[in-house]
């Protein structure tokens, strides 16, 4: 058995709850104190206004994660933002797939597969954000089925991580017809938005053919405010690790 850990995090651009503090460098420091193996991000600037991080993945990944993926969602002037996975294990068959359903909300499916020694199967990784409007929501989760149809084999290990913006529930009820969620009972559904006083279970982690073995709300003082959501940590039990 492999044991992993799993963070799923919106870091909202590097900037603080209300948007007033730019924190990613602070984001970086507590994000190398959880030992995550995979890191799913969201609202991630791939490239960033004159003054910031040229990129804020690179700074992000540079010390613990030597291999990660980006996928552009969505473009303004002078910058772009989007979904990215960091990784202690190598990476390949990347693809961003754009799941937009109106011109002001520009999502993604990022996709990677990850290889890991002595694991026989292939992990699928699969991060994504998803909409404001609930109905944008469905569709948008139609096309992650049918993504994952196309890339998954049946036995093959698949994480599914993110901001799924559901507030009403409506729509984890119906992805756990096809797939584990990660979530432990008592733990008032792992709310982890607004980041100072979480009342929304907005950030989930889907699984298949995966052990989960623990979950948590990261909530630790030092999170809240550096971004408008908290982060989630799973660990997770692959078969054929050492």
């Amino acid at each position: 058995m492999k044991e992993l850990n799993i963070i799923s995090y919106n870091i909202h651009k590097g900037f603080s709850l209300f948007g007033r503090k730019y924190t990613l460098s602070l984001i970086k420091q507590y994000l190398e104190t959880l030992d995550a193996d995979l890191v799913f991000l969201q609202e991630v600037r791939g490239l960033c206004p004159k003054g910031e991080h040229s990129n804020q993945l690179e700074h992000l990944a540079d010390t613990l994660w030597p291999h990660s993926a980006y996928g552009k969602n969505a473009a303004y002037t002078s910058a772009h933002h989007g979904n990215a996975i960091l990784s202690r294990y190598p990476m390949d068959k990347l693809e961003n797939r754009d799941i937009s359903q109106n011109r002001f909300e520009r999502r993604g499916i990022l996709y990677s597969r990850l290889q890991i020694e002595s694991v026989e199967s292939p992990m699928h990784l699969f991060c994504l954000h998803l909409n404001l409007r609930e109905k944008a929501r469905f569709l948008q989760v139609r096309d992650l089925l049918e993504f994952v149809d196309e890339k998954v084999e049946a036995k093959d290990p698949i994480i599914i991580a993110g901001d799924f913006n559901d507030w009403t529930g409506r729509l984890t009820s119906y992805l756990m017809n096809f797939f584990d969620i990660a979530e432990n009972q008592g733990e008032d559904k792992l709310k982890t938005y607004p980041s100072f006083f979480p009342l929304l279970s907005l950030d989930r982690i889907f699984t298949k053919n995966i052990k989960l073995l623990s979950l948590e709300r990261v909530s630790s003082q030092i999170w809240v405010g550096l971004s408008d959501h908290l982060p989630l940590k799973a660990r997770i039990s692959v078969e054929g690790g050492p």
